[in-house]
């Protein structure tokens, strides 16, 4: 018997399932391993406060801010309309000249590899956000019984 009353939606969330898992677990590290390791010998931390906190999250926060300085470098200098998307490209650009210093490029200094592995990244961050949804939307409004039988006694 699945999650779902659904066969199709326990096929779907148990694929989920394992995809978050697979994400979490063995992407993410590997990530880390072939991006930011290499980055982390390049580069010196000015400011080492993430490391002051439980010990995944300074690794994962510096990945986050290797991979985000990989994909957002060619829109650096460029003139952006969309709002949102300036504001996310110059606070991130305020950030790695405060923390790295004006002189890193982190897309030159990125091998292809490090490139797409930075996509990957994203896209399946995206994917986790969107599979979360997806389970609040079954568990709530398709079938709101299963969300109510997580919050009885």
């Amino acid at each position: 018997m699945g999650p779902s009353p659904s066969p199709i939606w326990s096929v779907i969330l148990y694929g989920l399932a394992l995809y978050g898992f697979l994400l979490i677990f063995i992407y993410w590290p590997l990530a880390y391993w072939f991006l930011g390791r290499p980055f982390d010998k390049k580069f010196e931390i000015k400011y080492p406060t993430v490391e002051k906190g439980t010990w995944w999250i300074g690794p994962m926060a510096r990945l986050a801010s290797y991979t985000l300085g990989i994909l957002l470098q060619p829109y650096r200098n460029k003139l952006i309309k969309n709002k949102l998307f300036k504001r996310i490209v110059k606070g991130r650009f305020e950030y790695q000249d405060r923390v790295y210093g004006k002189v890193v490029d982190f897309r030159k200094e990125a091998t292809k590899i490090q490139i797409v592995i930075s996509i990957m990244m994203w896209v399946g961050f995206l994917l986790l956000i969107i599979t979360m949804f997806l389970v609040i939307f079954h568990n709530f409004v398709l079938y709101p019984e299963i969300g109510r039988a997580g919050f009885s006694n």
